[in-house]
């Protein structure tokens, strides 16, 4: 199971994922859009090192690397784009 943490900023964000964590989760989205998604995955991956973080609604390879950067373990995107895919491979 996923959770997808959306519209959250980073305060709130590793909240909520501690919340998560005491509950079994322990695989959690922030998407892209939300506000300091960047640094909610870096608080999230820093914070609960057993969790898995990810970023989700990524639409460009330069999303790919700042999310990677950042400490996502995984990327989800809302569509098929190949430069996309590729990047995620590197």
């Amino acid at each position: 199971m996923v959770a997808i943490l959306r519209g959250l900023g980073p305060h709130e964000a590793v909240a909520v994922a501690r919340a998560l964590y005491k509950g079994g989760i322990r695989c959690i989205e922030v998407t892209y859009p939300s506000p300091g998604a960047l640094e909610s995955v870096a608080a999230i991956a820093r914070e609960l090192p057993d969790v898995v973080p990810g970023m989700g609604t990524v639409l460009t390879p330069e999303e790919v690397e700042r999310s990677v950067a950042a400490g996502a373990a995984f990327i989800v995107s809302p569509h098929t784009d190949p430069d996309v895919i590729r990047k995620t491979k590197e």
